[in-house]
């Protein structure tokens, strides 16, 4: 068989499903200093998922805010506080013919307010606020979700980049053995020159593919690292391909709108929009004056007020 027939069924054959370890060196990163450490035992799917769930920073944030909605909530369904006003005028110094009397010549003055909110304000507030824990709540669960499903693609961008390296590593390495032979055989006149430049060129394309594979590979373990708020890159080695999951029975236009229904980012934007209606109504009923009851105690020129 010629090289370049030859060369061309390696480059059309299928890649390996097993994966075996390259056998050129990798390149200094990330990825290479992960692969020096000792290997810390599998990491598969379902184990980065729930410490995605449970664990990350974005996942404990998004649980902070909806915790802080829910407070606040908790907050507006109280009545407002009171406030309280003290305050001191016509402070007159006194004199040797007349000495300073705290009673006389000082005017004091302290009022107690508490507002009363019986236009509607109080029950709007309430609704909104219990509307924007709603939200808060199904945003983090958006979030969570988002978080998971980067998660899971970031798992098996680098759990395949890693297989595909070792393929396209073995690939290599065989089309560099046949360019050899080429070199050989156009050497002693048996083979013509430019099968050893086609070779040359697929062969070139090979390195290509194979460092970009690796970058690619490399970004996503990285990416990954990052969201589980790991202090150093993950072994792509320890990674596994998992099974694929049964399709469910049904209609599919059926489960597709349940899916749509269903979906966290779907019922947020709905939280969301009931959120805007009750602030839309709280603004409202605040067109109208809440009035307010002030209790108050005045001293002026040694008289006492209430």
């Amino acid at each position: 068989m010629r090289p370049i027939a030859l060369a061309l069924l390696l480059c059309a054959a299928p890649l390996p499903a097993a994966s075996s370890p390259p056998t050129d060196p990798a390149p200094p990163g990330p990825a290479a200093a992960a692969a020096a450490a000792p290997a810390a035992g599998p990491l598969t799917l379902d184990d980065v998922l729930r410490r995605l769930g449970d664990s990350a920073p974005l996942a404990r944030a998004g649980r902070a805010r909806a915790e802080a909605a829910a407070a606040a909530a908790a907050k507006a369904a109280r009545l407002p506080n009171p406030t309280a006003d003290t305050r001191v005028e016509n402070w007159r110094s006194g004199s040797d013919a007349r000495p300073f009397d705290a009673s006389t010549d000082l005017d004091v003055f302290a009022t107690l307010t508490q507002p009363l909110p019986v236009f509607g304000t109080h029950a709007a507030g309430k609704r909104e606020a219990a509307a924007l824990s709603r939200a808060a709540g199904a945003d983090a669960a958006a979030a969570r979700n988002a978080l998971l499903l980067e998660g899971a693609r970031l798992y098996l961008a680098t759990a395949r980049g890693s297989r595909l390296e070792s393929a396209l590593a073995e690939s290599r390495d065989a089309l560099g053995e046949i360019v050899a032979m080429s070199e050989k055989r156009v050497a002693s006149g048996w083979s013509p020159e430019g099968d050893l430049l086609k070779l040359r060129a697929e062969l070139a394309r090979a390195e290509n593919l194979l460092t970009r594979v690796r970058l690619e590979r490399d970004a996503a373990a990285e990416g990954l690292a990052a969201l589980l708020g790991a202090d150093r890159p993950l072994d792509p080695a320890a990674l596994s391909i998992p099974r694929l999951p049964l399709l469910p029975d049904g209609d599919p236009e059926a489960l597709a709108r349940a899916t749509v229904a269903s979906r966290p980012d779907v019922a947020a934007a709905r939280e969301r929009r009931v959120a805007a209606e009750e602030t839309l109504r709280l603004e409202k009923a605040r067109r109208i004056p809440e009035p307010a009851l002030s209790i108050g105690y005045k001293r002026t020129g040694g008289l006492d007020t209430a």
